[in-house]
């Protein structure tokens, strides 16, 4: 499959691009909440239990977003930021910028 899709599911995880409504499936959100909504301080976790990985809302700290449940991964790389990549089995995460600069660390991604 070539498409790109709205969301992905596995039996741990939600990927989406920007949030997610609590109390519906991942098959019944709205596109206006998985591309627009932002991932904020109010994020509720899903009522599924799995966490919620996403964008959308940079972070121009530079650093990933963490909220009981969910992580936002944007870190403002179309900016002046950081791009990111977060090893959901680990915590680790990796970063790099348009200066070159690298830098890694790990987060406690238990829910």
């Amino acid at each position: 499959k070539t498409a790109l899709l709205p969301s992905y599911e596995t039996s741990t995880h939600l990927f989406v691009h920007a949030c997610v409504l609590p109390h519906l499936p991942l098959e019944e959100q709205p596109d206006d909440v998985l591309y627009w909504q932002p991932f904020d301080e109010w994020f509720v976790p899903h009522h599924s239990g799995k966490q919620l990985i996403c964008g959308h809302k940079s972070q121009k700290n530079g650093l990933p977003f963490f909220r009981p449940g969910g992580i936002c991964i944007d870190t403002w790389a179309h900016g002046e930021g950081w791009l990111t990549c977060l090893d959901i089995n680990t915590g680790t995460y990796w970063q790099t910028n348009e200066r070159r600069e690298r830098r890694k660390d790990t987060v406690d991604i238990s829910n």
